[in-house]
């Protein structure tokens, strides 16, 4: 009743107190039937905030309140608890998604805004593009190696850099936050995770995750302004797309708004390969 990823919570219900979820039931003869289940999560900090991480009813149990009754549920709790609001991140492309705004919306949640374009192409339609040519030699003084293969001096210059320079590096694309497992706990796919040096010294870098057996997330990319009429970004895509081979049939990646270089990159380069196209919204409620 639950997305893959929040199955295990259920089992520390009870246990741990930062996420909370509440059931229907429906009484007949053979006992008790679960029949709908919202699941949120509540942050430790004052006031306290909560997301609401899914919301479910059984198709044959649709359309009679049953989901604004669970979302009620939620809200009071929230409020019990010195919650100063509520949120929630959803994805269109879904056969629910929908009903869920609307659910979202007219029970005085905010207008929901756009967080983030998520993409997916296939790896063999990737590997026709004619960019993919373009960088299989680069210009003098630069190459392209795989990040567990820098040096300690190196990854040591580049954190100064990124510390003390006054290059505005975003936080989200920092990359020692994700050369790691992600977010989502995927694992890291370490031969596709790239650096790009100048003279030594790294300019550029590209992270992926394992998403399942044929699908792999591209998750952090970013080349220093002064090397990407050298180097641009496309260059460590192209080079992670050609060590994909058969090991991986897929890729997905998502871009935010406001990085508007990434969006006209996206726009650019990778729309004529694109074949799945959907949007990360966020959404919330004062209480």
């Amino acid at each position: 009743m639950t997305f893959p990823r929040y199955r295990p919570v259920l089992s520390q219900l009870g246990c741990a107190e930062e996420f909370v979820a509440f059931g229907l039931y429906r009484n007949g003869s053979g006992g008790k039937t679960a029949i709908g289940l919202i699941l949120g999560s509540v942050s430790g900090s004052e006031p306290q905030t909560g997301e609401l991480l899914s919301v479910y009813v059984d198709p044959k149990h649709r359309f009679q309140g049953l989901a604004k009754k669970l979302l009620t549920e939620f809200e009071t709790h929230m409020r019990g608890v010195g919650g100063g609001d509520v949120r929630a991140v959803y994805t269109t492309g879904t056969s629910t998604w929908r009903f869920l705004e609307s659910l979202l919306t007219t029970q005085g949640w905010s207008r929901p805004i756009v967080r983030m374009y998520l993409f997916e192409a296939s790896i063999e339609r990737l590997m026709q593009a004619e960019w993919m040519r373009w960088f299989e030699h680069l210009p003098a003084g630069y190459s392209i190696v795989g990040w567990d293969a820098l040096a300690p001096g190196q990854r040591r210059k580049l954190s100064e850099r990124i510390s003390n320079s006054t290059d505005t590096v975003s936080q989200d694309v920092i990359p020692f936050l994700h050369e790691a497992e992600g977010m989502d706990k995927a694992p890291p796919v370490r031969e596709l995770n790239l650096a790009c040096l100048f003279q030594g010294e790294v300019v550029g870098w590209h992270f992926a995750h394992l998403i399942n057996d044929s699908t792999v997330r591209f998750s952090c990319s970013y080349v220093f302004p002064e090397a990407r009429t050298h180097v641009p970004m496309l260059a460590l895509w192209a080079r992670s797309f050609a060590k994909m081979g058969s090991h991986w049939r897929r890729v997905k990646w998502g871009v935010y708004p406001r990085h508007t270089a990434m969006v006209e990159f996206n726009q650019r380069f990778m729309f004529p390969y694109v074949d799945a196209e959907t949007v990360s919204k966020s959404i919330q409620k004062k209480l």
